[in-house]
């Protein structure tokens, strides 16, 4: 008599389940890290387009500006408006004001 079980035993399951839990124990800290360093990655990349619109309008106009309307990039918030006009801008992940004293605030 052939005695043909099928199946998993109880220990390749868990053994199966501790692996699975192991790795996502290591994989998703990693994951929201790298998350986590694109957006910042992006406001960076933002702040240096504006940086850099904010040293042409001081060129052209002889001083800084407080109304992104007068620099030459478009801005757009997390809908798609353009904030360009306004001296705040709320993004998908982040949001600035830019100050009329020089300063900048980012939350």
């Amino acid at each position: 008599m052939k005695n043909n079980k099928r199946g998993f035993t109880l220990i390749e399951l868990l053994v199966v389940v501790l692996i699975i839990g192991i790795l996502a124990a290591v994989g998703i800290p990693q994951y929201f890290k790298v998350v986590e360093k694109s957006r910042v990655s992006e406001a960076q990349n933002m702040f240096t387009n504006i940086r850099a619109a904010q040293e042409r309008a001081l060129a052209r106009l002889g001083a800084y500006t407080n109304n992104f309307g007068q620099l030459d990039i478009i801005l757009k918030d997390a809908t798609g408006t353009d904030c360009t006009t306004t001296a705040a801008c709320t993004m998908k992940y982040y949001g600035f004001t830019l100050a009329a004293n020089g300063s900048t605030s980012f939350t």
